[in-house]
């Protein structure tokens, strides 16, 4: 009986240590996130610039899978709008997100992970490359959205400044998460 509780106990105590270190571990990657979001390169054609944050948001599915990696973002999201200074354009309020050129990526940001910590095969750069790719997909079908309502633009007008431009950055940074998530979780 005595060895039944112990056992138990330690089952309760494992499992709550397990969620307090996904929770550290969520919060550790809102934090890069927005540290990446320093990194901002202004394009001509586009209100949006190019940030590092794409890069925190793949990152954040593959180390901390699909809840968690959510969890992160939205505690990025969270932070950014109680006063951290870390978006790349920042909405003042919760209704500053629906009326930023930037609100709608930063709802895909949250929303990316879900679909990148799906991925059963992290071990598999070909598997980790189609996830981050969906992942992207999310942001940029969040951004392009918002940014179609914001600017009162065409649906096509709103992919030509809120997502062609980025295409080939955020290849570069799906190889690097593709590549983190195999060394991540192995061979």
């Amino acid at each position: 009986m005595n060895t039944a509780l112990t056992i138990k106990n330690y089952y309760v105590s494992s499992k709550s240590l397990r969620i307090a270190y996904k929770i550290s571990l969520a919060l550790g990657m809102a934090v890069l996130t927005g540290l990446l979001a320093q990194i901002r390169i202004y394009l001509p054609l586009t209100p949006v610039p190019v940030t590092g944050q794409v890069l925190g948001v793949l990152l954040s599915g593959v180390i901390c899978g699909s809840a968690f990696g959510a969890l992160s973002q939205l505690i990025y999201v969270v932070f950014g709008l109680s006063g951290i200074s870390w978006f790349a354009l920042a909405p003042a309020s919760l209704a500053g997100l629906f009326t930023s050129p930037t609100g709608g990526y930063l709802l895909g940001f949250i929303i990316a992970p879900v679909i990148i910590g799906q991925n059963k095969q992290k071990h598999n750069f070909g598997s980790n490359i189609k996830y981050m790719l969906l992942g992207i997909g999310i942001v940029y079908l969040f951004g392009a959205t918002a940014l179609m309502f914001v600017l009162h633009t065409t649906p096509w007008n709103a992919i030509k400044i809120g997502a062609i431009p980025f295409i080939g950055f955020d290849l570069m940074k799906a190889f690097i998460a593709a590549g983190a998530a195999k060394s991540i979780h192995g061979s």
